[in-house]
């Protein structure tokens, strides 16, 4: 999904980069998105927020 990602975006910038992952966990529990974000945080090595729930300091963060 990454990959795919990355691809359209090289369209209009060849040097983009992925510092995070953003979800959307409206449909599960605080908890179960806390799990949810860790699980994609470890599996990928990149930061992950429900930007709603969670902010969006983690990928400021991953900016600088």
């Amino acid at each position: 999904m990454i990959e795919m990602n990355l691809t359209a975006a090289r369209i209009t910038n060849p040097d983009v980069k992925v510092i995070g992952v953003s979800v959307n966990t409206s449909s599960v529990s605080e908890d179960e998105a806390l799990v949810y974000c860790k699980s994609v945080t470890e599996q990928l090595g990149l930061p992950c927020v429900d930007p709603i729930r969670h902010g969006v300091g983690a990928l400021v963060e991953a900016l600088e």
